[in-house]
């Protein structure tokens, strides 16, 4: 309900219902972790019937590398072609929404994959993570992108570091 809830608003004003409902409760049914074969199925139609939804787009680019890595668990054998074409899937987004703090967790593991070092990943999670919160969408994105930011020190063992960013995500959003 609460992805509803927070999705719905948003996508309504530029899409009609008819087409949306169906496929954002599928999607919204299967949110958690890597989803659903059936929500991954319910979030490309949304995506293209939102091409201009930063979140919608940012959350199949990141679908597309969850589904990739799972077929390529040793990471090395994603093929350039498919990255290129993420790549320019982000940069889409980047464009049209240069703030949004939707597209950080993904353009970071973006950046992971194509080898940027650990410090240019984190510097740029941060320097994202200082930008100003303008829509309650920027409020639900700041704080997945703090969850996500400070998981993943806590999985590098950094875990003072990583309790301050999962204190800003707790509290943004309880």
């Amino acid at each position: 309900a609460l992805c509803l809830i927070r999705e719905y608003p948003a996508l309504a004003s530029s899409v009609d219902d008819a087409p949306l409902l169906p496929p954002l409760a599928t999607y919204c049914g299967g949110w958690r972790g890597m989803g659903t074969p059936e929500s991954n199925r319910a979030l490309l139609r949304l995506a293209q019937l939102a091409p201009q939804d930063s979140m919608l787009q940012s959350r199949l680019a990141s679908q597309l590398l969850d589904e990739a890595i799972g077929k390529n668990p040793d990471r090395a054998a994603l093929e350039p072609a498919f990255l290129a074409g993420v790549d320019a899937r982000l940069r889409r987004i980047e464009k049209a929404d240069p703030s949004g703090f939707e597209i950080v967790q993904t353009r970071a593991m973006y950046m992971l994959l194509t080898g940027a070092g650990l410090t240019k990943v984190m510097a740029y999670w941060q320097a994202r993570l200082r930008q100003p919160l303008r829509t309650d969408r920027d409020i639900s994105g700041y704080q997945q992108a703090n969850g996500y930011f400070g998981t993943a020190l806590l999985n590098l063992g950094l875990y003072s570091e990583a309790l301050r960013y999962l204190r800003v995500a707790a509290e943004t959003d309880p």
